[in-house]
Order: C-alpha cells, then structure tokens, then sequence
C-alpha cells in the first residue's frame, strides 16, 4: 500500500480537499477484509497494514490538524466539511493504528496529541473521541459501551495492542485450566482471572496489567466490556477445536489459510486477533482436568427482578449464587457479614478476603422506587450494595416473559411472544385484536396488583393502559430479524428446557444456504457433532424442521450454535430425565401443611381472626407432578377461581396474602379445593359458625399424619395426554370441557390446559371404565376441530 511517493520529506496532504480524502480513504477500504461483514462485527485492523505506512498515515493526521487554532468540533467541521465524513473514517482508521502500535508510557490521549505534535488538552480529547464515535457508527466497527469506550474500543480493533502480546502469551501459559474450561466461562470471569493472574505471577508488566484492567468492572459497575475475556475465550475456542481435530497450531501460520480454517470454528462476534505469531505457540493440547474444576467466578452479580413461574408466581428480587473478592477485606477485624433485606448471615475468610453468598430471593408485597440490598460488616459498615430500579410513581405496569419469568420493560415486548401483564387494581387495560387474553386472573404478590396472562398473535400489537388522566400504549412488535428457534415439550423454567429432544425450526428465506451446525453435551464436556459439520437450508416461503434426534438421545445440557459469515446463532438448553416422559408417579397420601410447616389434623382449619386467614400459607403435598389444581375463595357472597400448578415433586404453596385484595371486606371467607369432582374446604374464618356451615362442602379428612387418610382418586384412575400443537390446545380444553359438562361428566373426567406442556392438553379420568365414553367425546370434537386426537396413555 502506498501513500506517499516521498520517504525522506513527505509533502503536505490535504484532507479538507474532498477528492483527496476519498482517494485516500478507498485505498484503505480497498484492503479491508470486514467491509461485508454484519454492522457491529468488523474490525479495522483487519486491514493490516505495515508499521511504516501506519507512520505515513499519522504524519498526514497531523499535518492536517495542525493547522488548526485549535482541536474542536467546531474547527474540525469547519476545516473538513460539515457533511463529508470520509476524513472522520480516516481519522478513525489512524487512531486505531496509533492504539495498536501505542507503547503506553504517557496514556493514550497525551500520548496521541505528541506523536501528531498537537496541544494536549481536555478540549482536544473531547474533539477526537467524538470523532472516533461517529466513525465507529460509520462503519458499523464492533465497540465498547465502558465508561472508557473511546480507548477501549480503538483498541478492540485489532484485539491486542502490539506491545502486549508477548506478554498475554505468556499470561495464558500461566493459568491452570484446560481449553474447554476457557472456551465456556464468562468472558467477564476471563478478564477478571487474567488481571488476578497477572498481577500475582507478572506485577512487574504494568502497560499489561493497564490494558487487562480496562477489561474488568471497578467495584461501583455491574457490567463491563471484557475485552481482554472475549479474546481468551476466542484463543481458548480455537484451540479446543485444533484438540478436537488433532491438528497442530502451526497451521495458523498462513494468513490465508487460517482466514479459511477460522471460518470453520464457532468464535465470539467480537473476537479477532491482528497478529497471531506470539500465541499459536500456547494453543497446544492441555490436561484435562476433573468434572468441578471450572473457573469460579469472584465478581458481584447483578440484583434482579423474575416473576417466580416455576412455583408461587410470586415477584421477586433475585441475588444469584455468588463468590466475592475485595483485597481490603483482609483488613477487616471480624468475619461476621449480614444482607438484611433477606435475613442472611455468613462470613468473611479473612484470609483470602472472599465471601460466599447463596443465591437469595425476596418475594415483593411493596412496591418502591428503587430496590437496594447491602452487605455489611460485624460493625454495621456497608461492604457492597446491589440496586435495582423499583416502580416509579408515573408506572402502570410490570411486564414478566410466560416462559421464562424475565423481566421485560415495554421496549423489549419483541422479545416476547407470550407475557404476563401486571398492572395496579384501579389501571383500565384496553387490548388489540391481535392480542388474546389467555388467563384474566394472575394474583400479584404486590399489594393492590393483578396480573393478566396475554399473547400475541399477529406480527404487531397494542395495548392501552388508563389510570385516571394518564394514558400509556405499548406497541408489541414481532423482531423483524427471525431467528432459529427450539420447539418441544416445553418446560416452565428460567431456563431453556424440555421433556424431549426439542425440533429446531429455521426461519424462512428467500435464498437457500449453508450453515456450520456445532452440539457441544456439557455433561460429557465434549462436541457431539463431527468437525466442519454443516447442513443446507432450502429456500422456503415457511419454517423448516430440522431434528435434533440424529445427535441428541439422551436427557442433559446442551449447546447447539449455527453460523457461517453472515450470521451467528446460539441457544443453551437442557433436557429433562427419561422418566418424565414415561409416566407420572402414582397418587400418594396427600399431606397438607400450615405457614409453620405443621401438618393440619382436622379440616377445615378455623382461623380466628381474619387477619389469621391472609396471612396463610398452606403447602399441599403429594400430588401428580405438574397437576393443574382448582380452588375457589369466597366471602359468601363473591367467588373468585384460582388456579394453581403442582411443580415436579408433588407439592403447592397456595399463599393467602396474595388474594387480600380481590374479594370486598366480610366477616367470612374459606378456601375450598376443588379435586376430582369433589370440594374440601380447607380453610375458613367466620363470625357465625352456625349458619356459615350451612351448605358448605364437605370437610377434608384428616392429614396422612393422623389415622384417617385422605381421599384420593380410585387406583385404577388414568391419565391422557393429547399432543395437539400449541395453538390449537386452548381450544380443545374449551371444546372438551363443554362437551364433558353437556354429558353431564365433569365429577369422572377432568380437563386441563398445563401452560407448561403448551402443546398439551391433560385429561384425567377417574376410572379406567369411562375410557370409551372419552374416546366418543373426542372423535365428536375432532369434526369440531378439524383436527385428529391421538390420546397417550401416561
């Protein structure tokens, strides 16, 4: 590449003259490899130019913005052009050459305004960075979001600074963890365990250990930009993938050759290496090490806010299981340590100055406008906080994903396609056509909030909230970018997970490809698919199946990644035991237990006072995994329905206080369960026993702790399922349940709708004798539905 014809004196050129700089700046680009590739993915020093010529390129920035009075914004526009932006990609381009070749003995700034012999100052630096901003978004150049991304982010360009990557090579050949180990740890816990590592075995590297700590959060962040994890992550990929194949590193030598292999491996967006001469060396074979011995992560995780789907469907703030480190911790004169706000206590090892904290939940029944958490010493000093943003007073709404209980502000709905919406009681809710209200009654632990469950079936959507003179929309888009998806029997969870092998599902396109497909069993530690496996996607106006069977058979978690140049997709996910899949346990005695955890003996249990009764927790146990079960509340003159799921041991919380708020003030209330065509009351509060009695239903029997057992369902009860396809389960439910209750079966066949198994619908029966009457229901509702109803017999 050449720029100039001078070498000894090199003339003046002339950036503000436009024809000039967009000949300079398309000899750069003409040598730009990352040019095609997706906004957000390129890197400038892939363009890889000569140490010489990057001298020439910063002799031309500088003769430019010499002649300036000074380096600002205003003067740089001025100078070059308002609307040209071919000198700020040049200018951008020379900035990351400098932060590539930069020694780091003055800090990049200072050192930047001597090499180009401009006046150093807070003005200048202001200047530039703004100018590095806009040509980063220009030319769509991966970046930083840390509180330094201008550095950060010149940096990133070529992965490491030039002075630094014999000294991160040797840094690598220091840890002691294997390449699997690596390749699937945190990029954050990478970062941070290269900057401990560096300064234990090599504190004398200080432009190292500067670079490494750009990448680590300081203790007032929850997140950072890891640059330097990405990059171990990468390397540590790479090399497990050369183990995998049983190929030597030195096949990276060729530039062009480890371009075509590289495009094999399933590596990070963000990872790239400009020179790979100092690491190929340490990219060989690595013990392997025991199941337990992954990196431990010793950073604060963040507090969050989930929505309980597994169990209570209560909110909650969330702190994840965590292991902490402050060097000042050492110092400190007991090791006695309290988060109050959840009534935890443990202990500091002074010796290492780490404090291991389990993961703790908080079910919310207040609101707040911020949520905060501390730990704090033997002597009441704040160590750590946590924060989370709480409601704000003008808020009318908490949304939470149906799936996986995430929370979801409203700009995040297209990440969704099935919410729980909870708004304060007096809050007006108005739906879209294209908006289906599958359940209108959630109870919310927030005192005076109720939630609904909703989905949406078109491409958009809309729902209005009123509450009083203020109004909100929220518009509810489909993402516009499809991506692959994972479809089974689909298990609520906060994470991804099935009864079975999932399908994969590819979106539709118009032209066909072919994609890298990677399974890696994290069990097994190992890749299930074979190297440079790939499948073809055929152009299709519809979504295609792919299935996962031919690799996967067997319960555990798994990865699977599909990628090729344009595009990259990942998704973890587990699958349950085979047991699950083959039948449900039998019925046990049930046992049912008070807020104490006290077994009750004599049904209903009297509360008395009402306040007894809301503040009642009762926990069933010992009924069918995943059971939908009914009850009913009531002051004697309201009922309300409340429908609860059993989770995968048998058992249920149904908590009181959720419902404080839904049935007006009374002197009586009792909960009733509704089970198998009979009501047991369970609990009841009432002023006049006497008459409140009257036309109740029948008392419960005794707890199994006692000598009369509980009624349960005939042994030769059964249970079908219907695998029916999610959008048509719903429908079948309602198709069924009104045919039973036409037959006048309701007390010996039941109905559910588990919106765990979405693709399921429940029948239970309860005896075998009416399987034929069942099997004459569903064939009249199949001419209904259009639709054929296999049952399986659990």
């Amino acid at each position: 590449m050449t720029l100039s014809t001078s070498v000894t004196v090199r003339p003046f050129i002339n950036l503000s003259n436009r024809a000039i700089a967009k000949r300079f700046w398309e000899k750069i680009q003409n040598r730009w490899g990352h040019q095609d590739l997706p906004s957000g993915q390129r890197f400038l020093g892939s363009v890889g130019i000569k140490r010489e010529f990057t001298e020439e390129i910063l002799d031309i920035v500088g003769g430019n913005l010499g002649r300036l009075e000074s380096v600002t914004s205003t003067q740089l526009r001025h100078y070059f052009g308002e609307y040209e932006t071919n000198w700020i990609k040049f200018l951008t381009f020379a900035l990351s050459e400098y932060a590539y070749y930069d020694d780091g003995k003055h800090g990049y700034w200072q050192g930047l305004c001597d090499r180009l012999d401009i006046p150093f100052g807070q003005g200048t630096t202001h200047a530039l960075q703004q100018v590095v901003w806009q040509g980063i978004k220009e030319l769509g150049l991966v970046k930083s979001s840390k509180a330094n991304r201008y550095v950060s982010s010149l940096w990133l360009q070529s992965g490491i600074p030039c002075q630094n990557l014999g000294h991160f090579a040797d840094l690598i050949q220091a840890l002691d963890y294997d390449w699997w180990d690596i390749a699937h740890a945190d990029p954050v816990d990478l970062a941070q365990l290269l900057c401990d590592v560096c300064q234990h075995r090599f504190p004398q590297r200080g432009r190292l250990l500067t670079f490494l700590r750009s990448s680590c959060p300081e203790d007032h962040e929850e997140e950072a930009d890891p640059i330097s994890g990405t990059l171990l992550q990468g390397l540590a990929s790479v090399a497990h993938e050369l183990e995998r194949r049983g190929e030597s590193p030195e096949i990276l030598r060729d530039e062009l050759q480890r371009t075509r292999i590289l495009q094999n491996y399933s590596l990070p967006n963000t990872f790239f290496l400009r020179s790979w001469d100092s690491l190929i060396n340490v990219l060989t074979p690595r013990r392997k090490k025991t199941v337990g011995s992954s990196i431990i992560s010793q950073r604060r995780k963040p507090l969050s806010l989930v929505l309980d789907i597994t169990d209570s469907f209560d909110i909650q703030l969330v702190l994840p299981e965590q292991e902490i480190y402050r060097k000042g911790w050492k110092q400190l004169q007991a090791e006695y340590c309290t988060i109050l706000e959840e009534s935890w206590e443990g202990s500091i090892d002074l010796g290492s100055g780490v404090v291991k904290i389990p993961e703790l939940r908080q079910t919310l029944t207040e609101s707040a406008e911020q949520w905060t958490w501390q730990l704090r010493s033997h002597n009441d000093t704040v160590l750590l906080e946590w924060h989370h943003p709480g409601i704000q007073p003008e808020q009318l709404c908490l949304i939470f994903d149906a799936d996986t209980g995430e929370w979801r502000s409203p700009e995040q709905l297209q990440i969704s396609s099935e919410i729980i919406l909870f708004t304060p009681n007096d809050v007006e809710r108005e739906y879209g056509e294209n908006i289906e209200l599958i359940d209108s009654f959630i109870p919310c632990s927030l005192q005076g909030w109720r939630g609904h469950l909703i989905q949406r079936r078109g491409n958009s959507a809309e729902l209005t909230l009123r509450q009083g003179f203020v109004t909100q929309k929220i518009s509810w888009q489909q993402s516009s970018h499809l991506q692959p998806k994972l479809q089974g029997i689909h298990l609520k969870s906060h994470h991804v997970s099935f009864l079975n092998t999932p399908t994969l599902w590819h979106p539709p396109g118009v032209l066909a490809k072919t994609l890298n497909i990677l399974i890696e069993d994290f069990k097994q530690r190992e890749a299930i698919t074979q190297p440079n496996e790939q499948i073809t996607i055929a152009a299709s106006t519809g979504w295609q199946e792919i299935d996962l069977r031919q690799w996967i058979q067997t319960s555990g978690t798994y990865n699977i990644r599909l990628w090729n140049s344009n595009t990259q997709w990942s998704e973890t996910f587990q699958i349950q035991e085979d047991f699950q899949l083959s039948h449900l346990p039998s019925v046990q005695d049930i046992n049912i237990l008070d807020r104490q955890k006290n077994a009750i003996q004599e049904f209903p249990a009297d509360c008395l006072e009402s306040q007894d009764f809301w503040l009642e927790e009762l926990t069933i146990k010992g009924l069918w995994p995943l059971e939908e079960l009914d009850f009913e509340l009531t002051n004697g003159e309201d009922k309300v329905s409340i429908l609860r799921k059993v989770d995968g041991l048998g058992d249920v919380v149904i908590n009181l206080a959720s419902f404080r708020d839904v049935l007006a003030e009374a002197d009586r209330y009792s909960l009733t369960w509704l089970r198998e065509g009979k009501s047991y009351q369970l609990l009841s509060f009432n002023l006049n026993k006497e008459l409140w009695s009257l036309g109740q239903p029948e008392n419960l029997p005794a707890s199994k702790s006692s000598s009369a057992p509980i009624d349960v369902p005939p042994v030769k009860a059964s249970v079908y399922w219907i695998e029916i396809g999610r959008s048509k389960a719903k429908q079948l439910q309602q198709l069924l349940t009104s045919q039973i209750q036409a037959e006048g079966l309701a007390r010996v066949i039941s109905i559910s709708y588990d919106k765990a198994l979405s693709e399921f619908v429940i029948v239970r029966l309860s005896d075998q004798k009416y399987e034929p009457v069942l099997k004459e229901i569903c064939s009249s509702v199949e001419k209904r539905l259009y639709r054929k109803i296999n049952l399986i017999n659990r």
